[in-house]
């Protein structure tokens, strides 16, 4: 056959009506949608990004530790103080049943927004490839249930993820940074858009932890250049908060709003 009428045949296809029955069509999407679930929904490692920096460690595990990574993460001022005035301090886990990661964790709950975080810090020196390196990790888990009626005892799970920030030190000053997603559990399309706003996340953390502006606070050009830096940074002075709110507080990380 000619190629110029196979190709005419294949495009009368293209443009050709099929009629499927109902149960057919619908057990179609769902085979398709199972399948991208299984790849691209619940999974482990799912996410792990890096950069290199030289600046101070201590600054570096000050930043993971403080809001202003979550000024990061929360990308916009709106979203910042949105979830910041309903944070609630839950308790430390008694048991190890209990626990969210481990009983020595702190925890989160977000009010009216059904999120629940517990979150871990470890600053230490460990052997790594032979040598004593200092590590930093912030080990954190998010589980979002449906708003409103996780406030009322009714916890039905929306999504699950954990993820791991910190950092390697080596040789000559260099400081190895690292985002990881350890586990998730939920529909792949939130996977996606949990992939995609991390990739944002990297790129801020290193963009701000390796400006000149980073570990300068003390001088105040660098300090207003840092708060430029940050779209979440911007101080919201109001006469109505005149004191100072603590959010989280626990042996390794206290965030305080002024």
């Amino acid at each position: 056959m000619h190629p110029a009428a196979v190709g005419r045949r294949l495009l009368g296809l293209m443009k050709g009506h099929v009629i499927l029955p109902m149960p057919v069509a619908a057990f179609g999407f769902f085979a398709v949608n199972n399948l991208v679930q299984d790849y691209f929904g619940t999974g482990k490692d799912f996410f792990h990004g890096s950069f290199t920096t030289r600046k101070d460690p201590d600054d570096i595990a000050e930043f993971y530790q403080a809001e202003d990574l979550l000024k990061v993460v929360a990308g916009h001022p709106f979203f910042f103080r949105l979830f910041m005035d309903k944070v609630v301090v839950g308790d430390t886990p008694v048991e190890e049943n209990e626990a969210l990661l481990c009983v020595d964790e702190s925890r989160m709950t977000v009010k009216n927004l059904g999120m629940e975080v517990a979150f871990e810090i470890t600053d230490q020196e460990e052997d790594f490839e032979g040598k004593t390196i200092r590590t930093f990790t912030r080990h954190e888990r998010f589980l979002d249930y449906i708003p409103v009626l996780n406030d009322w005892g009714f916890k039905v799970l929306l999504w699950d993820q954990t993820w791991t920030y910190g950092f390697r030190c080596h040789e000559g000053g260099l400081v190895e940074v690292y985002h990881h997603g350890n586990d998730f559990y939920g529909p792949w399309p939130v996977r996606l858009i949990v992939q995609l706003h991390q990739r944002y996340v990297l790129w801020a953390c290193n963009r701000l932890i390796n400006s000149e502006a980073f570990g300068n606070d003390e001088d105040g050009f660098w300090a207003d250049k840092k708060q430029e830096m940050l779209d979440c940074m911007a101080r919201f002075a109001s006469p109505f908060r005149a004191r100072e709110r603590t959010y989280s507080e626990g042996s390794a990380m206290r965030i305080v709003i002024n």
